[in-house]
């Protein structure tokens, strides 16, 4: 039978780690693994080049779901995809029926959840102040990195990533979740989740007690400042957002 393609694009630091784990309790979904470090199998400096789709799909069968059994239903996470150019369009060739999702947070506690990141994982030497008031340029990063690790403001701007997507595929194809929402009442978005993807939408989910893939934090001396900077930067590109998708924004403000 026909395999159902989707792919969690973003955004990053938005709760897509969760929403892999919810999906993944889904008896007719098999999620790509593994989880971290994400596949990234279609990003251009990655992807098999010079073969044909049935030969580029084995490949990637093979190296990334080869624990599935009999699901139908493909999904693979990687955060990268939504902020390369020309993804959209590279999925549409591969998997034209494929669907799509977006998580989206608020994007000062968002930029603030990926400068840690970078923080923790040892490639952010520089302060909150230094990169949101200071502007101190960005240090050198390794070319193993998918995309830069420093693009904290521009990863907040949600709308342009989803214009990419809707531009090749169609709203109908693409689910938008809001983390917060997500947060406050799972079921229902999952139930939609499973609606768009052709799963059985009765399926009950185990919401996680415990939060996933956080990450350790000091609250540092000019956090406030960063915040209001954060927060006054956002605001239009928010209004913009809420507007054109209907969205229900209040829990950013």
């Amino acid at each position: 039978m026909k395999k159902q393609h989707f792919f969690i694009v973003g955004g990053q630091r938005c709760g897509s780690t969760l929403m892999y784990h919810l999906l993944n309790q889904h008896p007719q979904i098999c999620m790509a693994q593994p989880v971290r470090p994400e596949p990234k199998f279609f990003l251009p400096q990655w992807k098999p080049q010079d073969v044909e789709r049935d030969e580029l799909l084995d490949i990637y069968y093979k190296k990334h779901f080869q624990h599935l059994k009999d699901e139908l239903i493909l999904g693979d996470k990687s955060v990268s995809y939504c902020e390369v150019p020309g993804m959209a369009e590279l999925f549409k060739s591969i998997f034209p029926e494929a669907k799509i999702i977006f998580l989206f947070r608020d994007p000062v506690e968002r930029a603030i959840s990926n400068f840690h990141f970078s923080r923790n994982n040892n490639t952010e030497p520089r302060s909150l102040e230094e990169v949101f008031i200071q502007k101190k340029p960005n240090p050198p990063f390794s070319s193993k990195i998918s995309v830069s690790p420093f693009n904290y403001l521009g990863r907040g701007v949600y709308l342009e990533f989803y214009n990419r997507f809707v531009q090749v595929f169609g709203k109908a194809a693409i689910q938008v979740i809001v983390h917060e929402e997500l947060l406050k009442n799972p079921q229902p978005m999952m139930q939609e989740s499973f609606r768009l993807l052709g799963a059985n939408e009765d399926f009950s989910i185990d919401f996680p007690t415990d939060k996933v893939n956080s990450e350790p934090r000091s609250i540092e001396k000019d956090e406030a400042e960063v915040r209001a900077f954060l927060k006054t930067y956002y605001q239009t590109f928010n209004e913009e957002l809420a507007n054109e998708l209907s969205l229900d924004l209040s829990s950013w403000a």
